[in-house]
Formats: structure tokens, sequence, C-alpha cells
């Protein structure tokens, strides 16, 4: 069974508010659903970086596979 995909945006919402917050990373990840494995695998591409320069990234990714 597939679970939900979430978008760029929400993504680097959710690894910003585990950078800003006290809150235990476990705990951003049961608010927002996500299992932990999820969120160390969102942190890879996206580690502070702003969102437009992500979907940069990801376009760039894009046209190198094709």
């Amino acid at each position: 069974m597939k679970g939900k995909r979430y978008p760029l945006e929400d993504k680097i919402r959710i690894l910003r508010e585990a950078y800003r917050s006290k809150i235990s990373v476990l705990d951003i990840c049961r608010e927002a659903n996500i299992s932990e494995v999820n969120f160390h695998r969102w942190q890879r591409p996206f580690r502070q970086r702003e969102v437009n320069e992500a979907r940069c990234l990801k376009g760039l990714e894009r046209e190198h596979r094709a």
C-alpha cells in the first residue's frame, strides 16, 4: 500500500520546523504523520535549502535523467 505523497513545500516546511524548534524529531514526525525514516530521507537533499533552490535541484535531476 502506498502512503501519502507530500509536495516539496510541505517537506521543506516540516524540516524547517524541526531545525527551528526544540521539539524532538519523533514528535514532529508524529504531528506530520510521517515516519522518522521519511524525515531523514527528506533531510539528505534538502538540508538548509530554500524552496526555490530545492525546486531547481529537482528540475536539474529530472533533466539529467532524461
